[in-house]
């Protein structure tokens, strides 16, 4: 990332998830909060890939691709 000049984001310090129970979750980034999932599928691995596609929706917003709210959340 260095070498290319990207910006590093990393679970913990950018990506956060918070367990709300019931198969929901909260996703954070340096860019925001998605309240609320609701997940359709169990595991905490499907949990780490809803963070990391949030974190990749929000990066592709930072590059000017408009990503309403609600299309995240989804």
């Amino acid at each position: 990332a260095e070498a290319l000049g990207c910006t590093l984001w990393r679970p913990g310090p950018h990506l956060r998830k918070a367990a709300l129970g019931a198969g929901r979750y909260s996703f954070g980034t340096p860019d925001g909060t998605v309240h609320d999932v609701k997940l359709g599928l169990e595991g905490e691995h499907q949990a780490v890939n809803a963070m990391v596609a949030v974190g990749v929706l929000h990066a592709l917003r930072r590059q000017g691709f408009r990503i309403p709210d609600e299309a995240i959340h989804e």
